[in-house]
């Protein structure tokens, strides 16, 4: 049976956010400097459940690759339908679009204030983190609206969803790409968001940049992946002795 991580939760207040330690299974070593790779490719295919606005996936993409840019992925983006079949890539994450995904339907999005709002989600079927994610436009949507407050807050709304948006998205790519159940607090891994992060640029930190730069070493052979052995290449044994 298949269940979901998380779910990323928005929530009203500082004192809902618990303090966690880093997760060792974050943290990854640097890559020998031997080992000149290109990036690793990943294919973000998305399935959306409504027609989306003008402009959401290229908005999506910009605020994603931002987040991402430090770990020097070769993003893809795809929208799915029955007519094309998605190209090949290193990793891919399948991501379900939840709603109406659209920045000139936030004024609809009205609603009693929660005090958790579930923005997003990752499958996992026995223990094991799989590439489908889901995001709900419909509640990141209501979620910026009744954060708007005054004058000045609406005249964010915009730029809230946009990088609310893209900050759920990096959540849930983080869960599928590195295969881990993992939340931490970081920008990108905590459990749950409180309504003053909405309107802020999400930074990944140095350990998810090195897990993330590790994942294309599963698309290389193993004497690769290892590094230089002892009188390898370029220093033959006994030489400078």
């Amino acid at each position: 049976m298949a269940a979901r991580i998380g779910p990323l939760l928005l929530v009203a207040s500082l004192a809902a956010l618990g303090q966690q330690k880093e997760s060792a299974g974050m943290v990854s070593a640097a890559l020998p400097e031997s080992i000149l790779m290109p990036p690793p490719s990943v294919g973000v295919l998305l399935r959306f459940e409504r027609k989306p606005g003008s402009g959401f996936v290229k908005d999506l993409r910009r605020e994603v690759e931002a987040i991402f840019r430090p770990a020097g992925l070769d993003m893809h983006w795809e929208v799915l339908d029955q007519r094309t079949q998605p190209k090949t890539y290193d990793r891919i994450v399948v991501v379900e679009m939840r709603g109406a995904c659209n920045l000139g339907l936030i004024n609809q999005a009205g609603g009693p204030a929660q005090e958790r709002s579930r923005l997003g989600s990752t499958r996992v079927q026995e223990g094991e983190v799989l590439p489908f994610s889901m995001v709900d436009c419909d509640q990141i949507a209501r979620a910026v609206w009744n954060s708007r407050g005054n004058a000045t807050g609406r005249l964010l709304l915009p730029v809230t969803y946009r990088r609310l948006t893209g900050r759920v998205m990096a959540h849930e790519l983080l869960h599928a790409l590195l295969r881990t159940r993992d939340h931490r607090e970081s920008d990108c891994a905590r459990a749950m968001l409180i309504t003053s992060d909405l309107p802020q640029q999400a930074r990944l930190v140095s350990s998810e940049v090195a897990a993330l730069r590790r994942i294309g070493l599963a698309t290389l052979p193993s004497a690769l992946a290892e590094g230089p052995k002892p009188g390898g290449p370029g220093r033959p044994r006994g030489a400078g002795q």
